[in-house]
């Protein structure tokens, strides 16, 4: 490879040799001390590659010796300069490319994130944008350290970070936080605590010392069923409280909806718009106006990527719709409550009894209103753990 290099750089040139006896050239090369190499036969004579050099002191070597040379290619470094010799802008611009090269490697271009799973790629490019790290940062005015803990601060899922950069790529590794596992190991003490303000109606006790009973009042937090036991002796032991609590609570919810809403209809009117970011510049590709009182935009973003790795360029596409907008009195707002009240209670009391509810309608300038209290059976077992030191 390196030999085929120098000779590009020389220029070399090959050519074919015909006359009489024209294996005497190969002598004449070799008495010279001249250099040669890709000697192929051809009728008549061969064929042979040379520097362009040599080639100039063969011509006056061989002058007399009824030897003819024919070239048949010319190639290398020489030739390339001459043919471009009065072409002044090619050299300049590659300058010019060789200098802008030069700057561009000193920015990221490429930002790549591993390691997380539960958390989209997304979500961490954009707090890292939000702190000033993007496409066409400077490589230098990062302070990776303090990029770190920012983004920590920002997203308390994330455990671990560290921002490594590579020329160009900047590889962002995460480790996202543990999930704090729910306390349910039988050998685990613990004691077992009130979720929510109730009158208990029901209590059964598995193993620990109950602290209330049936037909009284506990608030949020208090302690429902103790995990230390006392034994016949008077010795206290710790366990693992266990038991079913149930209790009355009750709940308020208020629903509206407004008294009028907007009606909005596509009309026909449509604009496609296109923009382009290239190295952390963004510019349009088309100039088209928004001409329209009302309308509906629908954004679209495709990244340019090679092997899984996204290139710093983006296409953006807009596409705008005209809309007539037109405001319209609510009919049947109580059916509309009514359906609000029943998709909240699917989820807010999926695993809980519902004993009563009663319903309050009201209205104001803007909204009607539907107030609900609610009176609910549940569960209300929640275990704090035990730190022994």
């Amino acid at each position: 490879m390196l030999i085929k290099l120098l000779r590009f750089i020389r220029g070399y040139i090959t050519f074919s040799v015909k006359g009489k006896f024209p294996e005497r050239l190969i002598n004449l090369i070799g008495k010279n001390g001249l250099t040669y190499w890709d000697i192929l036969p051809q009728k008549d004579g061969f064929r042979i590659s040379m520097p362009v050099s040599d080639y100039k002191k063969l011509r006056s070597i061989i002058r007399g010796k009824h030897i003819r040379t024919r070239v048949q290619t010319r190639r290398g470094l020489p030739f390339v300069k001459r043919k471009y010799k009065n072409r002044i802008g090619l050299p300049i611009g590659t300058a010019l490319a060789v200098v802008l090269v030069i700057i561009l490697s000193n920015f990221v271009w490429i930002i790549t994130v591993n390691g997380n799973t539960s958390i989209p790629s997304f979500r961490i490019l954009k707090v890292l944008r939000d702190n000033g790290f993007t496409e066409g940062t400077f490589s230098g005015s990062v302070d990776a350290k303090l990029l770190r803990i920012k983004v920590m601060e920002d997203m308390p899922q994330i455990r671990w970070m560290s921002v490594n950069i590579t020329g160009c790529t900047a590889q962002v590794e995460v480790k996202e936080s543990y999930k704090k596992p729910k306390v349910n190991d039988k050998k685990t003490v613990c004691n077992i605590k009130a979720s929510r303000d109730a009158l208990i109606t029901d209590i059964r006790v598995f193993s620990g010392t109950a602290l209330t009973k049936a037909g009284s009042a506990v608030v949020k937090g208090q302690l429902l069923i103790s995990g230390v036991m006392t034994a016949k002796d008077g010795t206290n032991r710790l366990v693992h409280a266990n038991g079913e609590i149930y209790g009355r609570t009750r709940y308020q919810k208020i629903f509206k909806i407004p008294k009028a809403k907007n009606s909005i209809t596509p009309v026909g009117g449509r604009i496609d718009r296109r923009r382009c970011e290239l190295f952390g510049l963004s510019f349009p590709l088309d100039f088209q106006p928004i001409t329209y009182d009302s309308f509906k935009s629908v954004t679209k973003e495709y990244s340019l990527d090679v092997n899984n790795v996204n290139l710093p360029m983006k296409i953006t596409e807009q596409t705008i719709t005209e809309m007539n907008v037109r405001r319209q009195p609510v009919k049947n707002h109580r059916q509309s409550l009514r359906q609000q009240q029943a998709l909240y209670e699917q989820f807010a009391f999926d695993k809980k009894q519902i004993e009563s509810k009663t319903n309050r309608y009201s209205q104001t300038d803007t909204h009607y209103i539907l107030t609900t209290d609610y009176t609910i059976k549940e569960e209300l077992s929640e275990i704090a753990e035990i730190i022994v030191q």
